[in-house]
């Protein structure tokens, strides 16, 4: 026999190395976007608080520009207060003031000195003298603290503009506790627009409701409620203004002022996902252009060479297509080589168990042949003693031991001829013992028709010999009983599968036998239920006209 050297390609199933790595950089990717929209949603969040510090700072940058020019005002106020002149109401003490007063240039509409009744006694400008200072303040408010208070934004009594009032008391010659006044231009507080900054704009807001622009150019403006229930220092608050989100940073810096830091949320919002997705989505490609890489270089490196070593493994041995490529590494190039080495050994050893085999079923063969010829010697031997026999029973009994002996001998010449030598394909198997049975009785000539439908199904030789000397006994009754004198008729074979079992029926529409039962009690009923039991099978008599027997056994010993 002609030696193999391929091995069978195996079925295509499951995933191959390619989609394997594929899998895992896209896996990678995957964990790698997650991870960096991770940091681009902590990248968003820093950008908003970074956004929130920076308003912060600019109020608070607002806050001290503010502040320090009210100090101006307030450190006038102390040298004033300070001045022996002016604390003893000299004639030169409005002179004195105004001089003081012409250093803050524009940024003061007025300055004012009162004793402990409330009265004016010292001031500029001259018109202001004979007037009363406004209501920002009580006198009572003032000389009971030693810290300068500033009012909230008010009318000025001689410009008719819009101050701040910085007021501290002051101890004149006299008896008594007065109050020092300077009246700040809230104008002049605004201021020009920085041009790096990021607040849409910057307000001074009072307690009273008051809310002004310190910036020249300042769209939607704060509540007039900013400052309303908030304690001195920072704080960042959220607001509604025609429609638009502001987000506020609010310094209150006295109890009646404070600067109020703005900025559209939506800006920051858009800035803010603009900066991350910036940061974000070159990492994102660079991440997918890695991974790409990978997938290329581990294919390149691993993935086909190891493709071509399973299409070596189909190669004839010895072929050019069976030796390793130059380019592969040196530990696939082992592997390469050990592969082909099992391969080789592989399909020796498989030769060699053909060979075996193809001989076994060779010998098989020839033993089911032999045995077919001394079965159909000992079937011809029992025929020449049926024709010596005198006594009519005796032949009847060597005729039937020739049919069974024949029976036995048709299963090996099936397993002699067929390609199985230990199963019998069950449909031709019963085709040819019911075709020998109706020759042996001379079926044609007597009208009796003789029919076989069966499954395709296949019985291990063990089981079809019982299976067949069943349905030898039942079938040669049924041509021995069932059509008496000239009788004509039918009998028909049928195997088929039921469930887990296999069902062998033999029926005819002759005159039927006595009783409702199998029939008991001669030699062939006794081999018929011994037969059975040897199936683990039972067998049946049904109902219908003429007689029905049926055989039923587990299906355990189908091909």
């Amino acid at each position: 026999m002609e030696t193999r050297t391929n091995v069978a390609t195996p079925a295509k199933a499951g995933w191959t190395l390619t989609q394997g790595v594929v899998a895992i950089a896209l896996v990678s990717w995957l964990v790698g976007m997650l991870v960096g929209v991770g940091n681009g949603l902590l990248r968003l969040q820093s950008l908003r608080a970074q956004a929130h510090a920076e308003l912060v700072a600019e109020a608070k940058a607002a806050t001290a520009s503010i502040h320090g020019q009210l100090s101006l005002a307030e450190h006038i106020l102390k040298v004033v207060a300070l001045a022996p002149l002016v604390r003893s109401f000299s004639p030169i003490c409005n002179d004195l003031i105004e001089a003081w007063r012409s250093t803050l240039g524009t940024m003061t509409t007025r300055v004012v000195l009162t004793d402990s009744t409330g009265l004016v006694r010292c001031g500029s400008p001259a018109e202001a003298l004979d007037r009363r200072i406004d209501d920002s303040f009580r006198l009572e408010d003032v000389v009971e603290t030693s810290d300068t208070l500033f009012s909230t934004i008010v009318r000025g009594l001689v410009s008719g503009e819009e101050v701040i009032a910085v007021s501290r008391r002051w101890y004149p010659l006299e008896a008594g506790t007065g109050m020092a006044t300077a009246a700040v231009r809230v104008a002049h507080l605004v201021q020009p627009d920085p041009p790096a900054m990021r607040a849409t704009g910057l307000w001074l807001a009072d307690i009273a409701g008051h809310v002004r622009p310190l910036l020249a150019t300042a769209p939607l403006p704060p509540p007039d409620d900013v400052l309303a229930d908030i304690p001195r220092g920072v704080h960042l608050r959220t607001a509604s203004v025609d429609g638009e989100r502001l987000l506020l940073a609010v310094d209150k810096f006295s109890d009646t002022l404070g600067v109020v830091a703005t900025r559209r949320l939506r800006e920051i919002e858009r800035e803010a996902v603009k900066e991350s997705l910036i940061s974000t989505i070159p990492k994102m490609i660079a991440l997918a252009f890695a991974a790409i890489a990978v997938v290329v270089m581990v294919r390149w490196a691993l993935v086909n060479p190891l493709a071509e070593l399973a299409n070596t493994l189909n190669a004839p041995r010895g072929s050019a297509a069976a030796a390793p490529p130059p380019r592969m590494p040196r530990e696939l190039t082992m592997i390469w080589q050990k592969v082909l080495d099992y391969r080789d050994a592989v399909a020796d050893r498989e030769s060699q168990l053909e060979q075996e085999l193809a001989l076994r079923q060779e010998l098989m063969r020839e033993v089911h042949h032999r045995t077919k010829n001394n079965l159909q010697i000992v079937s011809s031997l029992l025929a020449l003693q049926e024709h010596e026999a005198k006594d009519g029973e005796a032949a009847a009994q060597l005729r039937a031991a020739r049919d069974r002996v024949a029976t036995l001998a048709t299963i090996h010449e099936k397993l002699f001829g067929g390609g199985a030598v230990d199963r019998v394909e069950l449909k031709e198997f019963l085709s040819d013992l019911a075709k020998r049975i109706a020759y042996a009785a001379d079926a044609d000539a007597r009208g009796i028709a003789v029919s076989v439908e069966a499954e395709p199904l296949a019985l291990h030789m063990d089981l079809a010999g019982p299976v067949g000397l069943i349905v030898n006994e039942l079938m040669t009754n049924s041509l021995k009983y069932a059509f008496p004198g000239d009788a004509r008729g039918r009998i028909r074979i049928t195997a088929r599968r039921v469930g887990q079992d296999i069902e062998v029926v033999v029926a005819d529409d002759g005159i039927g036998a006595p009783g409702t039962g199998v029939p008991e009690g001669g030699l062939g009923s006794t081999l018929v239920a011994a037969f059975a039991r040897k199936l683990d099978g039972t067998v049946e008599r049904r109902e219908g006209p003429g007689t029905i027997i049926a055989l039923r056994f587990p299906a355990a010993a189908e091909a």
